[in-house]
């Protein structure tokens, strides 16, 4: 049966913990079945959290914040206003700005 679910980002599950770092599972806690979609909450300026899609297509956007987007072709600015996509085999490193950041990540289930 279809239905509308409706969570608050303070309700969603963190599942995966990296130190300060709180990836949380969109996806799961809204029932969605054939997208992968989490919520990265990055602490200011933490160089060391890989980006967890490695392997994955995905997509980038800054909900809060800003971050910078490290890959093999160089760095992408990201804020609230710009949409990243990253293909799967490309390795990637996000770290956030000074007051931190909060990105969707929209990828495969």
């Amino acid at each position: 049966m279809d239905k509308v679910t409706v969570k608050h980002i303070d309700e969603m599950h963190s599942g995966e913990h990296a130190g300060p770092q709180k990836i949380l599972d969109v996806a799961h806690d809204l029932g969605v079945e054939g997208l992968g979609m989490r919520i990265l909450k990055l602490a200011p300026n933490d160089p060391d959290f890989p980006a967890p899609g490695d392997g994955h297509e995905e997509v980038y956007v800054v909900l809060e914040g800003d971050a910078v987007l490290h890959t093999p072709d160089g760095t992408t600015n990201l804020d609230p206003s710009v949409f990243v996509r990253v293909g799967a085999a490309v390795a990637r490193r996000i770290v956030p700005g000074d007051v931190g950041a909060t990105i969707l990540a929209i990828g495969r289930a």
